[in-house]
């Protein structure tokens, strides 16, 4: 029988410890039966390093946000649980994997598909959890292109376009603060990154690129080429490698 435990630890009484309560509750109930392990979830609110991470010991997990990231205006209650979806994508987010220093296969999804697993997670977050309902204060606050909003409504309702693609938008804004991405420009829906890579970009996309991959994910295209690369050959060689994500929709 699974043993498996979600533990959200507040490491600050200056947190919101009502969101850190219902955070818990909610991905308790919604994740806690894909992990084949424990979970811890840390917020450490008065460190300041814009940063947060998923480290993996035994079948144990631990989940890590710093403040540079909680106390950043953009993270909303949706964007803090897209980062949380992130960071479970590299628990359960599937290959691409990330490889280590000697070139062996890790754990750890790639950043790019990491991001690409956030969405759907976030979506499966919110219809799973009809108590965070009230997606009619997002609807005047977020700047969509009308060909997007189309497109994700013969998906999901309108209402939930919004309120994912808002918080898509808003985590990105959060990132900017972060080492990787400082003195990048704000990515846009109407601009896409043109970069064609010739092999998996395991580390983290530019923001142009993570915006695309949200989007991608959110209305069931590929992956994105500015950090994704496959051939016919590597798909022969790499299929007992590349698994659909774990996470169950």
């Amino acid at each position: 029988m699974k043993k498996i435990l979600l533990i959200l630890l507040l490491i600050s009484s200056g947190a919101k410890s009502g969101v850190i309560h219902e955070l818990n509750k909610a991905f308790t109930n919604t994740f806690i039966d894909q992990i084949d392990g424990t979970l811890k979830i840390k917020f450490f609110r008065t460190i300041p390093t814009a940063w947060a991470f998923a480290t993996k010991k035994g079948n144990n997990y631990t989940i890590t946000i710093f403040g540079g990231y909680l106390n950043n205006p953009n993270l909303t209650f949706d964007s803090l649980s897209l980062l949380l979806c992130h960071e479970l994508g590299h628990i359960l987010g599937g290959a691409p994997k990330r490889h280590d220093d000697g070139g062996n296969l890790t754990w750890s999804s790639v950043e790019g598909q990491a991001d690409f697993f956030a969405p759907k997670c976030l979506i499966s977050f919110l219809k799973s959890n009809p108590e965070f309902d009230g997606t009619e204060v997002f609807l005047d606050e977020t700047n969509v292109p009308e060909n997007l909003l189309f497109e994700c409504e013969s998906i999901y309702d309108r209402a939930l376009c919004l309120r994912v693609l808002k918080a898509s938008m808003d985590l990105i804004k959060v990132f900017r603060y972060n080492e990787n991405h400082k003195g990048e420009s704000l990515p846009s829906f109407n601009n896409p990154d043109p970069t064609v890579v010739d092999t998996i970009w395991e580390k983290h996309p530019n923001l142009q690129c993570r915006l695309d991959t949200y989007v991608a994910a959110i209305l069931d295209r590929p992956r994105p080429k500015c950090w994704f690369f496959i051939t016919k050959s590597s798909i022969r060689q790499c299929h007992k490698e590349w698994p659909q994500p774990i996470l169950h929709f």
